[in-house]
């Protein structure tokens, strides 16, 4: 890459786009998909990127603006670039997110094993040569490290820069302390999200525990003195979870990652200071 002879591939392709492509998962849910692919016969490896954000923004024209809240969620990589180039890109809402159905459960089983059903369901279209990876920062990037551990017979490497491994000690209470402005910054930039009826919380622990860690946290002084936590635990609305699980419980447990589990080619990688490092250093 850095000879004096190096340089991209070719553009070679005109890009056929299909959006709102409906895919189904084994529950019934269906998944809303954009598909970039070569307007070409033939078949192409491709590239996924599945995200709880807008997904028509995600292939929107790029803007000479800087990167503001509003726009963090931009992280599945511009379609022009690879399509032209000869692989098929698709992006994807999470389920409980944009058009998709089910209920949006950030990272738990189900939600990865969703798109480990998506890999396989792109491998097997008459387009598709069998190959393919993920791509994106961020979730997407957790997304794709996640979804590595359960091996999808058709995923051959995992593009995943800026993901934390562990939500509980890296982003949602990083060095043990709260970081709600996070969870408010990043809540407004999900799309159509629909969080399950019931609180992860009460199905875990019932209801009356439930109301009682509720009551719990509405007297901690520090913690009613944020109005969006307050709102949240009064309304018992999606992120609510988040402030009442105990610490390191199996709650932030099964929605880590493992890298013993993965045996693909990964591109990880993070900036020193940001809380995203620990995705490269927990897998050397």
């Amino acid at each position: 890459m850095f000879g004096k002879t190096w340089k991209t591939s070719e553009r070679k392709h005109e890009i056929f786009i299909e959006r709102h492509v409906s895919i189904p998962m084994s529950d019934g849910v269906r998944i809303d998909a954009n598909i970039f692919r070569p307007d070409d016969r033939g078949r192409f490896p491709a590239i996924l990127g599945v995200h709880p954000y807008d997904n028509e923004l995600q292939s929107a024209p790029l803007k000479p603006a800087g990167m503001c809240v509003q726009t963090g969620g931009l992280e599945a990589g511009d379609y022009n670039f690879y399509v032209r180039r000869g692989y098929i890109q698709v992006t994807a809402n999470q389920r409980g997110t944009g058009r998709s159905g089910g209920e949006f459960t950030m990272l738990s089983p189900r939600a990865v094993q969703d798109v480990y059903e998506i890999i396989e369901w792109i491998a097997g279209q008459p387009w598709c040569d069998g190959n393919v990876g993920t791509f994106g920062a961020s979730w997407l990037a957790m997304l794709g490290q996640r979804v590595a551990h359960l091996r999808p017979p058709h995923l051959k490497a995992i593009f995943s820069p800026f993901a934390v491994s562990d939500q509980y000690r890296d982003a949602l209470y990083h060095g043990g302390i709260l970081n709600h402005a996070f969870h408010e910054a990043w809540a407004d930039i999900l799309s159509n999200p629909r969080f399950p009826r019931e609180p992860v919380f009460k199905q875990m622990f019932g209801e009356e525990k439930f109301k009682e860690a509720v009551a719990r946290a509405l007297s901690d002084s520090e913690l009613t003195a944020v109005p969006f936590i307050e709102h949240v635990l009064k309304t018992g609305m999606g992120p609510v979870d988040t402030f009442l699980m105990h610490l390191d419980c199996d709650f932030y447990r099964m929605q880590a990652t493992n890298y013993e589990k993965t045996e693909i080619p990964a591109y990880l990688g993070a900036c020193w200071g940001s809380f995203f490092r620990t995705s490269f250093q927990d897998a050397s």
